[in-house]
């Protein structure tokens, strides 16, 4: 990176950075796969007749569907917001980037707890 003091050492700001896309990057895997799996669930379960669909496992199969809309939608927002990249400073970058992984892990922890329900036998 640009701006390393001598030694090869990052400085603070540098480390902070990299934190920072580490962490997209970690939440951006964990919500792509996260994604994928909620949508190869809803797709096994589409044969299921329309008046047992409502439950599943523990569940109630809507709120999936609508998790599964939320994420998608979170990720054209994400997309809009790259497109915007050159409009913006470096610092409002990064934190916008933070911003979006904090967004991202929330719905990763969503899409997990749902997913484990729906494998728990219903009562």
């Amino acid at each position: 990176m640009e701006g390393q003091q001598k030694g090869g050492k990052d400085t603070a700001l540098e480390l902070k950075l990299k934190k920072i896309l580490i962490n997209w990057s970690v939440a951006a895997t964990d919500f792509f796969h996260q994604y994928n799996q909620i949508s190869l669930y809803l797709d096994s379960i589409h044969h299921t007749p329309r008046h047992e669909m409502n439950w599943i496992g523990q569940y109630h199969v809507p709120q999936l569907i609508s998790l599964q809309a939320t994420m998608r939608n979170e990720l054209e927002r994400l997309l809009l917001d790259i497109d915007q990249i050159d409009q913006q400073s470096i610092a409002n970058r990064y934190e916008q980037l933070a911003n979006h992984t904090r967004i991202l892990r929330q719905l990763n922890q969503q899409a997990n707890m749902l997913l484990e329900l729906a494998l728990l036998p219903a009562n």
